[in-house]
């Protein structure tokens, strides 16, 4: 075998070693198994988010209740993925039923660099998920005159402290409240930080799909460090707000190491070397 087969043999093993892996992180939660670290934390009122069990699939996490009335809980995971991301998929189940519609609950990607890596949520998620250089998705079953809500039955999307847009679900035959006990829907979010895009789609219990939310651009939005949480909020108007099966994935930026720079370097070196073998 002549020496340059052999440098570029050396060489691809090199490159693959260091490449990037993809799917970096995830974090993940059933409440039944050990799953991602968490914080619940109320942040005012008198009733605590807690564990209880006829999720889904076992226990599921409540973080408000119907009947109880100006009541904010939130709960916060770890970081799981510690460098930027690319792109974010959030998959999870939630239920809203009971008590007299209000008001929603908050899916929020804290940038770690304004909210920290771990512990309880610094700040309060509400319906209207609002955090400094981060994205929010709010799941709106009020409609808050002074807010310039659509409707009753909304999803909002939020960056930089900012509300961006909101998107009413009338005539897509999903309502994210129920005057009793129904099955979890489930939450699919795509979150696109290179360009800036970002889909949900929705699914009711035996239903089919729904994309509700689909590549909208999101001014200003890039590639962040970012931790999972959630909040609720009742106000005047209540019910409860039931959360299941989080999982959310992290694909990381691509960034070179000394290893991955050596190669690169190796490679522009490779026809001189063939050409000398």
């Amino acid at each position: 075998m002549k020496n340059y087969q052999v440098i570029t043999i050396a060489l691809a093993a090199l490159l693959l070693a260091v490449a990037p892996s993809g799917w970096a992180a995830s974090t993940s939660q059933d409440f039944d198994n050990l799953g991602t670290s968490y914080t619940l934390k109320k942040h005012f009122g008198d009733s605590e988010a807690s564990i209880q069990s006829g999720g889904p699939s076992g226990n599921f996490v409540r973080l408000n209740y119907a009947g109880v009335t100006y009541n904010l809980n939130t709960i916060a995971f770890d970081r799981t993925q510690e460098g930027a991301a690319q792109k974010i998929i959030a998959d999870f189940d939630f239920r809203m039923y009971g008590g007299n519609r209000a008001d929603g609950f908050g899916f929020v990607l804290l940038n770690t660099s304004t909210y920290g890596t771990s512990g309880a949520s610094p700040i309060e998620i509400s319906v209207e998920p609002k955090a400094v250089n981060s994205l929010g998705i709010g799941f709106d079953i009020f409609k808050n005159e002074l807010l310039g809500d659509p409707d009753n039955n909304h999803l909002s999307v939020h960056y930089n402290n900012s509300l961006v847009k909101n998107f009413s679900l009338s005539g897509t035959g999903i309502d994210l409240w129920s005057d009793k006990e129904i099955n979890f829907y489930h939450a699919h979010i795509e979150a696109d930080l290179v360009n800036g895009k970002v889909s949900v789609a929705l699914t009711p219990y035996n239903g089919s799909s729904v994309k509700v939310i689909d590549n909208f651009l999101v001014p200003g939005l890039s590639p962040y460090k970012a931790r999972v949480a959630f909040g609720a909020i009742t106000g005047m108007y209540n019910a409860n707000h039931d959360l299941d099966n989080i999982q959310v994935s992290f694909q990381a930026v691509p960034v070179p190491g000394t290893a991955m720079l050596l190669g690169s370097g190796l490679l522009g070196l490779w026809p001189v070397l063939r050409k000398r073998s």
